[in-house]
């Protein structure tokens, strides 16, 4: 994988080319466009685990800080940079592609065990299904331009007047020791390892605003064209149309491929209108041989109990909702509803999507049915069926409102934890106003028997003064009491308005509590009702 190896070079080219492409008399003849309708293709390791949504073809799930194996784009060695998502222009051929890269698109994080059950497509056949290991297959998605993209050619040129060729001429006048004899724009440009020069340029190309693509020359046969998207990490490419995905299957030794098919790729390309594609096999043959396994599922599916999968759902819920508040200062301040929209996230998604998916796999997996489908598609492609026929509706179920101003499952769930929270969170205010009245109440007292003793005090010296009139004890004590006296009096007045501040709060606080319990047995009401249709009728 390429990284930056020489952080000084990547410096000076990247400042170099930001400079440069700031220049539009400079770039102008080097701007492009891509049009709406035209077919680029995506390779990445095979995505068989993957949740199977349209979007998970074109999504960057890096994040910026570890994003530094690409060539065009990712950490600079300043510490910025930018992210990109990597296609290809080049067309596969029918049953295999030429794609030059496509043995170097491995994810490393998939187990050197892990087997994946394949067939390969032939018209009118029933599939034969085979094993291969996951690192021996690579995923295609396949995407249509929805719109008209402006972008930069840096495909490899070596003409005088071609930008690559002004940028690096301009970089090396400008400090010529961080380069070597050896280093020409070529041996820059098409280094198998070292990603310096290479995104130093893309990062500085995509510094230019409305720029949405670069355009460039594959290391690895000098010759194919690939194209870098610029993106932001979990948010998908909207410019990318999915149509499909295929599956190819790398020979080790050979290094030549051929387009196979997996139950992932009949999941996924079942949800798509049919593309005239010589590599994918045609939608109605893809339901043909899916529905042999979906009818297996949905008999595990008739005979799912799904009761206890609702507590696994509302504890999920509940320890979600519990540590999100801790991490929040006086949560309660604000509505429930913008707690609630808050805390109903991707990620809470994610966790009740894998209760679903691991009580399905619970239910499923000590059934004969299942173990027919394991025998055809492997353990994983069953996993996967299963969670596409079985969890992923059910799921969808729990987190998708019915509509007519209803909440959602989930929603209702998070609704009612929060109101149970605050609820506690009132009772433990309670407590503390209580402990505040009756602070206030001793403290009062206190204060004004405090002011009696001292107005007694008073009397006294102002009877001793008045056969005295000049004495100067008297008189400096009489003035020393009526000080404390009206320090006091500004006291009792002070702890009378925090009195009833307290009890202002007490009551306020009553009445709330009333209103949240009352809330919370509304929504509790609501997930029963809901609970009752998704989780009760095992349909």
């Amino acid at each position: 994988m390429p990284k930056i190896i020489n952080f000084l070079l990547y410096n000076l080219i990247y400042k170099t080319s930001y400079k440069m492409l700031q220049s539009k008399p400079l770039i102008s003849k080097f701007l492009i466009n891509m049009n709406k309708g035209m077919a680029l293709y995506r390779y990445t390791g095979y995505r068989n685990s993957q949740p199977q949504y349209e979007d998970s073809g074109r999504i960057i799930w890096t994040s910026l800080q570890n994003d530094i194996n690409n060539r065009w784009s990712g950490l600079g060695a300043d510490g910025q940079g930018s992210q990109a998502l990597y296609l290809s222009v080049e067309k596969p051929g029918p049953g295999n592609t030429s794609f030059p890269e496509l043995e170097h698109y491995q994810d490393a994080n998939i187990p050197a065990t892990e087997l994946v059950r394949y067939f390969e497509y032939q018209a009118g056949k029933q599939p034969q299904w085979t094993t291969a290991k996951a690192s021996e297959l690579r995923s295609m998605f396949l995407f249509n331009l929805g719109v008209n993209l402006a972008g930069l050619d840096l495909t490899y040129q070596i003409a005088q007047d071609s930008l690559l060729t002004h940028i690096y001429e301009t970089a090396k006048q400008t400090d010529p020791s961080l380069f070597t004899p050896q280093d020409t724009l070529e041996k820059l440009y098409f280094n198998p390892d070292d990603a310096s020069f290479n995104r130093a340029l893309g990062n500085a190309a995509f510094s230019i605003p409305d720029l949405l693509y670069i355009k460039t020359t594959s290391v690895r046969d000098k010759k194919s064209v690939n194209v870098a998207m610029l993106g932001k990490r979990g948010v998908p490419v909207s410019s990318l149309q999915p149509l499909g995905r295929g599956t190819f299957f790398l020979d080790g030794t050979t290094k030549q491929s051929k387009g196979v098919v997996t139950i992932d790729d009949m999941i996924y390309n079942e949800r798509f209108e049919q593309v005239d594609t010589p590599y994918l096999p045609p939608i109605k043959d893809i339901q043909t041989d899916l529905a042999p396994l979906s009818k297996r599922a949905d008999s595990l599916k008739a005979g799912m109990d799904w009761t206890y999968a609702q507590t696994m759902i509302d504890s999920s819920v509940s320890k979600y909702v519990l540590e999100s508040l801790q991490g929040m200062d006086n949560p309660f301040a604000q509505p429930i509803d913008t707690l609630v929209s808050s805390m109903n996230t991707e990620a809470l998604n994610q966790i009740v999507l894998k209760n679903v998916n691991d009580y399905t796999l619970l239910n499923a997996s000590s059934q004969p049915v299942y173990a027919e489908i394991v025998q055809l598609v492997g353990e994983s492609g069953a996993q996967n069926l299963l969670s596409a026929e079985i969890a992923q509706p059910r799921f969808e179920a729990i987190s998708v409102s019915p509509g007519s101003g209803r909440e959602s499952y989930l929603s209702a769930a998070l609704r009612q934890t929060l109101l149970a929270q605050k609820k506690h969170w009132l009772s433990q205010n309670a407590s503390s106003i209580q402990e505040r009245l009756a602070q206030a109440d001793t403290h009062l007292s206190e204060t004004r028997s405090e002011i009696v003793s001292k107005n007694n005090a008073l009397e006294e010296i102002n009877k001793q003064l008045a056969s005295k009139p000049s004495d100067p004890d008297l008189l400096k004590q009489s003035q020393a009491l009526q000080k404390e006296i009206a320090d006091l009096v500004a006291k009792e007045k002070q702890m009378e308005e925090e009195q009833k501040q307290a009890e202002s709060d007490q009551e306020e606080n009553e009445r709330d509590s009333k209103e949240t319990e009352d809330e919370r047995r509304r929504a509790e009401e609501e997930m029963k009702a809901r609970g009752k249709d998704i989780f009760k009728g095992g349909k």
